[in-house]
């Protein structure tokens, strides 16, 4: 079952009005007990269901009083310390939902970000085939006017631009 975020902090809530914690079993197990506002501790509940686990009549469980009396510390012990417990899970819970909803906003930050450099890598390889093409058309010009000093000059220079564009480093893109 997964709760949203209103039925988490509808639980809270219910959590918030209970009495302050935090609650204790007493040693018997039958009682459960919280810090009093007049100072001491107070009993707030019984556990009850003792008939339950040791009848025999229709529905009860007959259970032998050592089990019997382990079950109702362990539900003594549940409920004390849910008074703790709960709120902390809420909290745990209410975080969850916050990083989850962090996680989904980077998740589509990183597909746009994916997309902007597929379309740089697109830009940055035009931009190099167009330099080799201008290179190209650069050297056949230089070598249509026989001037092969300024054929050279230009050539070398388009050369240059073009190795400083071919060292740049190709973006990779991670998925």
């Amino acid at each position: 079952m997964t709760l949203s975020k209103e039925q988490i902090e509808a639980i809270q809530a219910r959590a918030e009005k209970a009495l302050e914690g935090p609650w204790s079993r007493d040693v018997v197990g039958l009682g459960i007990w919280c810090p009093s506002r007049r100072g001491g501790e107070t009993k707030i509940f019984d556990i009850r269901g003792w008939g339950y686990l040791t009848g025999h009549g229709h529905g009860a469980l007959g259970l032998p009083s050592e089990e019997a009396t382990a079950i109702q510390k362990a539900n003594g012990d549940f409920v004390a310390h849910a008074r703790i417990d709960i709120p902390a899970l809420c909290q745990q819970a209410l975080r969850a939902i916050e990083l989850e909803a962090e996680k989904q906003e980077l998740a589509m930050q990183a597909l746009s970000l994916s997309g902007e450099l597929e379309a740089l890598q697109s830009e940055l390889t035009a931009a190099r085939n167009a330099l080799e093409e201008e290179r190209e058309r650069c050297a056949k010009v230089c070598d249509s006017e026989q001037d092969e000093w300024a054929g050279t000059v230009g050539v070398r220079a388009l050369d240059q631009a073009a190795d400083c564009i071919r060292a740049l480093p190709s973006p990779q893109v991670k998925e």
